[in-house]
């Protein structure tokens, strides 16, 4: 088995967990995908924050979400809308030509990244 076959196999099961929750699973599998996603945004946050004191190879750069799934990639776009960071823009437009090219549901991506962000909102606001 190819290393790309591999990634291309792990990017659908993460598709298909997308796309579970998408089509009414239960609501444990529902709640399970938005904190495996807040899981994943915060540790996306971390490593975005991380950046100035991180060693050149594993500093965060948008540059290097481009390899990411698509599922990681938009816990990205959420760490870095929470931040307000300058890449927010440049992520989103990534996330929409990454979803596309690998045919993945979208629209269940944004859904998690408009959770993640009221959820930090929320904490902004002190709720």
């Amino acid at each position: 088995m190819t290393r790309g076959n591999i990634y291309s196999r792990l990017e659908k099961l993460e598709a298909s967990a997308v796309l579970a929750a998408r089509r009414n699973a239960p609501t444990a599998a529902r709640e399970r995908l938005l904190w495996d996603f807040t899981v994943r945004a915060l540790d996306a946050m971390a490593h975005v924050r991380r950046a100035p004191i991180d060693d050149l190879r594993w500093r965060y750069t948008l540059d290097g979400l481009r390899d990411e799934s698509p599922f990681t990639l938009a816990a990205y776009v959420a760490a870095l809308t929470a931040l307000r960071h300058p890449d927010e823009g440049e992520a989103r437009e990534l996330l929409g030509t990454v979803a596309v090219e690998r045919e993945v549901d979208a629209q269940a991506l944004w859904r998690c990244v408009d959770s993640f962000a009221q959820f930090a909102k929320m904490r902004r606001e002190g709720g």
